[in-house]
């Protein structure tokens, strides 16, 4: 099958292409954008058109200030990496003017580094913004109910068997833990597909990892959170009685096996990589995405047994 280039070739050998050049840079980088795949796959086919659309402006000025605008569409859709590579492109071009402080700015912001006034605007934002994410709750809500009731499916069909060390105590629970976990990674990133294509909008999902990536990145994902909190809970459990302060330290283990599973995510190239405040800032949005995704199962398993 061939496939139609979303941008035509006339726009990389337009005439008149070396004077605009002879203006600014910014269309130079623009166009090698275009060429990278994994540029290219970070965004909606209307937004790939646009950006070809924008190599035939010839006022470098208006050039960067579309760019600029792009950037700051890209970074609001969440197509962070794509708006990175967007930034840095205005702020290494000749003919940017007083736009290259501004993407610098907005870089220094998602990376994680800049002025702490910038940072802390940036990470409040995407945190009420990521922590509220529909889909994410979802999957979370799913993925945890069906876990639960693998779990407790093969604990039931364990207890009605023979008293052994295969049936009975620890290694009961981590043989229903094991078929729980590996029912939750397919149910986590179908619930995730399939809420993902409800709501957006289209062509959001132009940057969608494959299917193999997202099923990499959950197992990693769940596994470490699974295995970090199982870990947690037992040892606050062994210090203290206190329930508040069992609590807080289950939630605590939580959100540290969050962020190492976002790390070793990072580390395979399954997530890209955004300052250290981004990090915890994900790792807590992730936490308070599964909090929810857990009351909503809960009050619906409720309503459930009241009917």
């Amino acid at each position: 099958m061939v496939h139609r280039p979303l941008v035509p070739t006339s726009w990389f050998s337009r005439p008149g292409a070396d004077s605009v050049r002879g203006l600014s840079s910014l269309d130079q980088v623009l166009e090698q954008l275009l060429l990278d795949p994994d540029f290219r796959r970070s965004l909606s086919s209307d937004q790939i058109r646009e950006c070809g659309s924008l190599l035939q402006e010839r006022d470098p000025a208006l050039l960067a200030e579309a760019v600029f605008s792009l950037g700051h569409q890209l970074e609001r859709s969440e197509a962070l990496q794509a708006a990175i590579e967007i930034y840095q492109a205005l702020g290494s071009s000749v003919g940017a003017g007083a736009l290259q402080a501004r993407a610098r700015g907005r870089l220094d912001a998602i990376l994680g580094q800049g002025p702490v006034q910038n940072r802390l605007e940036d990470l409040g934002r995407r945190f009420v913004r990521q922590a509220t994410e529909p889909s994410a709750i979802f999957s979370f809500a799913i993925a945890g109910g069906i876990a639960g009731m693998v779990r407790s499916s093969v604990l039931s069909g364990l207890a009605l068997r023979a008293p052994s060390f295969w049936t009975r105590g620890l290694m009961a629970r981590g043989l229903a833990g094991t078929a729980a976990y590996l029912a939750e990674v397919p149910a986590f990133v179908g619930a995730g597909r399939f809420s993902r294509a409800l709501i957006s909008n289209p062509g959001a999902g132009a940057g969608e990892p494959s299917l193999s990536q997202e099923f990499s990145g959950a197992a990693i994902f769940l596994g470490v959170l699974k295995f970090g909190g199982f870990l947690g809970q037992a040892s606050f459990g062994r210090l203290t009685r206190n329930e508040l302060l069992r609590g807080l330290g289950g939630s605590l283990s939580q959100v540290g096996s969050i962020y190492l599973g976002h790390r070793l995510q990072e580390f395979a190239g399954l997530r890209p990589g955004h300052g250290e405040a981004n990090r915890w800032v994900d790792s807590l949005d992730a936490w308070l995405q599964m909090r929810v995704g857990g009351r909503l199962l809960g009050h619906s398993s409720e309503a459930s047994r009241r009917r």
